[in-house]
C-alpha cells in the first residue's frame, strides 16, 4: 500500500512543480500596482484661414525614440525592463494658436474676433485594429473658445492602455504601433 502511494505522489509532486514554473514564468502583465510612469512631450499646432489642422501621433515610435514603451497601468514593474523601459501614460501637450495667414493684416487681437476650437481624435492599434478599444486617449478640452491672433490654447492628450483580457488578446497587440490621428478646427463665432 505504501509504495502505491509513492508512485502516486512523484507524479502529483511533478506536475505540480512544473506548474509553478510555467505559470510563474509566463505572466503578461500580471503583478502589483506601482506608481503611474508617464512620459510628457509638447508640440505647436498653428490654424490659419478657415482650414482644419489633422496630425498623427505616432505613440510607439516616439515612446521608443526614448526607448520606452507603454504599458497598461501598474505593470510597468512587472514588464520586460521594468520601470526604466515602460510607462503607463504618454501625454503631449499642444499649444495652439488661431492666426490670420497671408501677407495682408486684416485682423489682430484688438478685433475681437473669437471662434470655437475643436478637437476630435480616432486612433488605431496598426495590425490589431480589432483591440482598438485597450486604447485610451484623453482630450482635455475637446472644445474651447480661442481668439483669432490673440493668446494660444493649450490642448492635452493623454494615451494609455488597458489590459488585455486574453493572451490572444496580449498577442495581437505586443509590438504594434498606436497611431492617434488629431484634428484642431476653429469655427468662427
Amino acid at each position: 500500500m505504501e509504495s502505491r502511494k509513492k508512485r502516486w505522489l512523484i507524479p502529483v509532486l511533478l506536475a505540480c512543480i512544473f506548474g509553478l514554473l510555467t505559470g510563474g514564468a509566463y505572466t503578461y502583465w500580471a503583478g502589483t500596482v506601482s506608481n503611474p510612469t508617464a512620459y510628457n512631450d509638447s508640440e505647436t499646432v498653428v490654424i490659419g484661414r478657415g482650414q482644419d489642422v489633422t496630425t498623427e501621433l505616432d505613440v510607439s515610435k516616439v515612446l521608443a525614440s526614448q526607448g520606452k514603451k507603454l504599458v497598461p497601468a501598474g505593470k510597468t514593474a512587472v514588464s520586460i525592463g521594468g520601470t526604466s523601459e515602460n510607462v503607463e501614460s504618454f501625454d503631449v501637450t499642444y499649444t495652439v494658436k488661431w492666426q490670420e495667414s497671408g501677407s495682408a493684416d486684416v485682423i489682430d487681437a484688438s478685433d475681437n474676433v473669437t471662434g470655437t476650437l475643436a478637437v476630435t481624435e480616432t486612433h488605431e492599434i496598426e495590425g490589431a485594429a480589432e483591440h482598438n478599444g485597450l486604447v485610451g486617449v484623453e482630450v482635455t478640452p475637446t472644445s474651447t473658445q480661442i481668439k483669432a491672433d490673440g493668446e494660444s490654447v493649450t490642448v492635452t492628450v493623454k494615451v494609455t492602455l488597458a489590459e488585455p483580457a486574453t493572451k490572444a488578446a496580449y498577442d495581437a497587440i505586443v509590438g504594434q504601433n498606436i497611431k492617434v490621428n488629431l484634428t484642431f478646427a476653429v469655427t468662427q463665432a
